[in-house]
C-alpha cells in the first residue's frame, strides 16, 4: 500500500474515531470489546491506533469492516469503501443529501420520541423541562453537570460543538452521529480529556433553545434534581392555583 493512501485512511480513521467521541485508547477498547483485535489475538493499544492514523501503519481489513458493520449515522452506515479510500462520501448518502429537510425531520422525530421516553423514566413532565428551559437565566442558577469547567472553558464547544459555520456538512454528520449513538444506545459519553480515559455519561441530550450554547446535556445526577425541583414547583404551583396555566401550556411550553 501506498504511502498517500495510508494517511487518507488514517486521516479518516481518526475524523470517525472522533464523531463516535472515542479517545484513542478507548477506540482500541471498543474494537476488543467486539472482539476485534491483533495477530495471534493480542488487545490491541492505543500505541497501535496512534500509528494508524498517522499513516505509519496500514490500517487492517478488519477493522475497516468492523467499523463499516457496527458504526451507523442517521443518513446510513459509514462506508467501507471511505475508509478504503475508494469513496469521498462516509455514508452512502452523498452529502448534498444530508442537509435535506425529509432528514432533519426525521432526525427530529426519533430525538423528541427518545426525550419523552426519557422523561417519562424518571417521571418528569416535559412542559415542566421546556418551562425551565425558557427561564432566562437557567444556565446561572442550575448547576448541572455539563456545565462543570471540566478541562477548558470550551468544554461545551469541546463536547457538542454549537455549530462550525464553516463546515455544516462535517456538523451534520457530527450532529447525526451524535443523536443516533444516544437513541440506540440510551446514553452518550464523552471524553474531555484528551490524554485520559475519564468519561461524562450523558442520559439526555436536547437541542438548547439558549442562545449559542448548541447542545445541552444532562447526566443521571441532573435528571435527579430536575425531578427534585418539579415537585418543589408543583408545590407552589397548587398554592397559587395556576397548575390548570401549566397544563394548558400558557405558561412557555414551547
Amino acid at each position: 500500500m501506498n504511502k498517500e493512501l495510508m494517511l487518507l485512511q488514517g486521516k479518516r480513521l481518526k475524523e470517525i474515531r472522533k464523531i463516535m467521541g472515542k479517545t484513542q485508547a478507548s477506540f482500541a477498547d471498543w474494537l476488543n470489546e467486539i472482539g476485534i483485535t491483533g495477530n495471534y489475538g493480542e488487545p490491541y493499544k492505543e500505541r497501535t491506533i496512534a500509528s494508524w492514523e498517522t499513516g505509519r501503519r496500514a490500517l487492517p481489513n478488519t477493522v475497516k469492516k468492523a467499523i463499516a458493520e457496527n458504526i451507523t449515522l442517521a443518513n446510513g452506515h459509514i462506508q467501507y469503501a471511505y475508509l478504503d479510500g475508494e469513496s469521498d462520501n462516509i455514508t452512502p448518502m452523498p452529502f448534498d443529501k444530508i442537509n435535506n429537510a425529509d432528514h432533519i425531520t426525521e432526525i427530529s422525530k426519533s430525538i423528541k420520541s427518545k426525550t419523552f421516553q426519557i422523561l417519562s423514566a424518571y417521571n418528569i413532565d416535559t412542559h415542566f423541562v421546556n418551562w425551565l428551559l425558557c427561564k432566562k437565566d437557567f444556565l446561572e442558577w442550575f448547576n448541572y453537570e455539563y456545565k462543570r469547567e471540566w478541562t477548558t472553558d470550551n468544554f461545551i464547544k469541546y463536547a457538542f460543538h454549537g455549530g462550525n459555520k464553516e463546515d455544516p456538512i462535517s456538523e451534520r454528520i457530527k450532529y447525526d452521529a451524535m443523536f443516533s449513538d444516544w437513541i440506540k444506545k440510551g446514553y452518550y459519553d464523552i471524553y474531555p480529556y484528551p490524554d485520559s480515559d475519564q468519561k461524562i455519561r450523558f442520559v439526555l441530550l436536547l437541542d438548547s433553545p439558549i442562545g449559542d450554547v448548541g447542545f445541552l446535556a444532562f447526566t443521571h445526577n441532573d435528571l435527579l434534581h430536575i425531578k427534585e425541583l418539579q415537585d418543589k414547583a408543583l408545590e407552589y404551583i397548587n398554592l397559587l392555583n395556576i397548575k390548570s396555566l401549566m397544563d394548558s401550556g400558557k405558561i412557555c411550553t414551547d
